[in-house]
């Protein structure tokens, strides 16, 4: 959905979240660190919910995701 057809209390919403998500990962020294790097193998497993990691190469660029919170490749 665009941003522009958004209801007030939906944009405050995202924007908390965006805020928190972006707090967290400036707290863990960027987006790119953190807990998700040691599950990035065959066999590892998402550090939030625990389902299998996958990987992938998207643009020529190698990457992992989660098989369950991103169930269509990204």
């Amino acid at each position: 959905m665009p941003v522009n057809r958004l209801q007030r209390r939906d944009a405050d919403r995202l924007y908390r979240a965006m805020r928190s998500v972006l707090e967290a990962a400036a707290a863990k020294g960027g987006a790119h660190a953190g807990d998700v790097i040691a599950a990035r193998r065959p066999g590892g497993s998402c550090p939030r919910c625990g389902a299998e990691m996958l990987h992938g190469t998207v643009g020529g660029r190698s990457t992992w995701w989660c098989s369950r919170e991103q169930a269509s490749r990204p």
